[in-house]
């Protein structure tokens, strides 16, 4: 690619780039400007929407409240007609004539003049029943029974709304608002409530626009759909059961923004929950609505771009054959000095001031410069050339001293090859001798060892046999203890078998009444008896114990004494061993050396062995080197010879 053509290049891409970054940031700027922009417009419109219907339903709630607290309602009593016993008919409140009458009236002025009340009516404790409108009742009607008027009393004073209702017979929607009423002391006597028609809300709701697509989505607190703008058919379904993922969104979402596909189209959703009323309001606009702004300032931006690239390509092109025009004179100047032949003799003409001309002006000075070079390099050539020649000489008569010296180093290299083969197997020999030598030393330490564990276990033997013939001492002690209270125990029995005697004589001398003393006395004696027999033969028995005990202890003294003898003996072989531990130690010692001094003498061998084949080695290099010194001095000089030739090309 030519230099025009990037200047051209970089001009644009520049541009482009630029372009493209600002294009892409005001977009992006646009659409989040514009997500903006409808996050405000749709709360401020749903704020707006929440208020009005709170404002609403707070209206309906204060008419309520003041018409429960009408005079005329604290006088209900049960006069009011009652429908629970009886079958389906037409209301007749102003034929029945006094206070239900009265009270009929008064709700019809409130009707009247309430447009968004539908229908006002009245439960009584005591199952009365008064509406406005008349309309036909159904059979065995029963207000205190319907869930207006059971969960309306049992939050009595408070105004309850409702869940709304569609009501087919006058296609509207409605919502049951109640409150209690009482008489003038306090007691309640029954429910008001009213259906009041949410027409002039749904209206509101579906009138709201947001951009020309915008609508909005009024769901109740209990997930009913009261107004779906876009779809008429959702209305009075449940939100949840709605078919379709972007409802599903709407019924989990309870405020914030929320992006989703409605019919195959994206929208933007608002969701707002009423803190008073409890109702969802969405508001959703298509997502190609909210971004058209955006959109048009993308293509405005892109023709802009386009204007922009083309006047800064017509730029570039004029620019770029400016800042070219000299660079091509110059590379025309180059060019005819290149087909000249080698004449360094030509020069650029300058013509301009600016970057061209400096390089013009330099280029001058670079073939001034390479001129006198040409020159000095042709000399040396001339001198290089008659250098080379001398070096090939030179090289040839050290290539051949070189030959020399390598056959001498060859004999040297055999002879000590020869030398170190006898110093290896001396090596080789000692130690065979010192191996032999370690293993009677292993021997000697095994039987060392055994004799120190033969000593260890006679010494031990004769602890053990001592400390028997003191235990057997000790026993001989105890036998003798056990002879003294035998002793003592015969001393017992004798004195037994004398009191035993004694009290038999005293019992004869008492006759009859002592027999029995007699008798105890005889059975004393016996016994008396019997335990000096016994006593005897335990004697008997410790007599042969001690005899055994001597024995016993003759025969330890003398195992003591052979223990003693073994330990004896023990130590003289251990010094033995001792000795001849020593002497083979001497042994080892003198074979290592030998084998230690064969050794040093084969690494002395191997060492010079090395040396010699180190110097072999250099004298190789050195023959080769010195021929590749003769080859290079051969083509030194071809090349100085070339080199003559080729600066005779330039003419300076």
């Amino acid at each position: 690619m030519k230099i025009k053509q990037k200047l051209i290049l970089a001009f644009v891409a520049n541009t482009l780039l630029a372009s493209v970054l600002l294009s892409l940031f005001s977009i992006s700027q646009s659409r989040e400007a514009a997500q903006e922009r409808f996050a405000e417009i749709s709360a401020l419109q749903l704020q707006t929407v929440d208020d009005s219907f709170s404002a609403f339903f707070r209206d309906i709630g204060r008419d309520i409240e003041h018409l429960a607290k009408a005079p005329i309602l604290r006088q209900v009593d049960d006069s009011i007609k009652t429908y629970y016993d009886q079958p389906e008919q037409q209301m007749t409140p102003t034929k029945n004539g006094g206070l239900e009458a009265d009270i009929y009236r008064h709700l019809e002025r409130f009707g009247s003049t309430h447009p968004g009340f539908n229908y006002v009516y009245i439960g009584t404790e005591m199952g009365g029943y008064v509406q406005w409108p008349e309309s036909k009742m159904t059979a065995d009607y029963d207000p205190r029974k319907r869930p207006w008027y059971m969960t309306t009393k049992a939050k009595p004073d408070a105004i309850l709304f409702g869940d709304s209702y569609y009501w087919a017979g006058d296609d509207i929607t409605l919502v049951p608002v109640s409150h209690t009423f009482r008489d003038s002391n306090g007691k309640l006597l029954g429910v008001l409530s009213a259906d009041v028609s949410l027409a002039s809300l749904t209206d509101m709701a579906q009138q709201v626009k947001l951009g020309e697509k915008g609508f909005l989505i009024l769901v109740e607190d209990t997930g009913k759909v009261l107004v779906d703008a876009s779809n008429p058919d959702n209305n009075f379904k449940n939100l949840a059961d709605l078919s379709g993922s972007a409802y599903q969104q709407l019924d989990k979402a309870s405020s914030g923004l929320l992006q989703l596909t409605l019919n195959g189209e994206e929208y933007e959703a608002r969701v707002h929950q009423s803190d008073e009323l409890g109702w969802k309001l969405v508001a959703l606009m298509p997502r190609s609505e909210i971004m058209a702004p955006a959109q048009e300032l993308m293509w405005t931006t892109l023709g802009i771009t386009a204007l922009v690239l083309l006047a800064v390509c017509v730029l570039a092109f004029w620019l770029s054959g400016m800042l070219v025009k000299p660079i091509l004179m110059v590379s025309k100047g180059l060019k005819e000095i290149a087909q000249g032949g080698g004449d360094l003799r030509g020069r650029l003409s300058v013509v301009s001031r600016d970057e061209a001309g400096d390089l013009a002006t330099w280029f001058n000075q670079f073939l001034d410069s390479l001129q006198g070079l040409v020159t000095q390099v042709n000399q040396s050539a001339h001198e290089v050339a008659s250098v080379s020649a001398q070096a090939q000489s030179s090289a040839a008569a050290v290539d051949r001293a070189s030959e020399h010296q390598l056959r001498e180093v060859e004999s040297m290299v055999a002879a000590v090859n020869e030398m170190s083969a006898t110093a290896s197997e001396v090596a080789r020999s000692c130690a065979q001798t010192a191996d032999a030598a370690g293993a009677s030393q292993e021997a000697s330490d095994s039987g060392k060892r055994i004799m120190a564990s033969t000593e260890s276990s006679v010494r031990q033997l004769g602890e053990q046999v001592a400390q028997s013939v003191n235990y057997i001492g000790e026993l001989e002690q105890e036998t003798g203890q056990i002879n003294t209270i035998l002793e003592v125990i015969r001393g017992i029995a004798e004195q037994t078998n004398l009191l035993a005697l004694n009290a038999a004589i005293e019992a004869a001398r008492a006759g009859d009444s002592g027999r029995g003393f007699a008798v105890v006395a005889d059975e004393v004696r016996t016994l008396a008896q019997r335990t000096q027999v016994s006593t005897e033969e335990i004697g008997a028995l410790v007599e042969r114990l001690n005899v055994r005990t001597k024995q016993v202890v003759d025969t330890m003294a003398a195992s003591q004494a052979k223990s003693k003898e073994a330990v004896s003996l023990s130590e003289q072989a251990h010094e033995a061993f001792e000795q001849i531990k020593r002497s083979v130690d001497q042994i080892t010692d003198m074979a290592t050396q030998i084998a230690s001094a064969a050794e040093e003498q084969h690494q002395v061998s191997e060492g010079i062995n090395a040396n010699i084949e180190a110097i072999h080695g250099a004298a190789n290099e050195v023959n080769q080197v010195s021929a590749e010194v003769a080859n290079n001095s051969s083509r030194q000089s071809a090349l100085a010879n070339k080199l003559t030739d080729l600066m005779k090309q330039f003419r300076v």
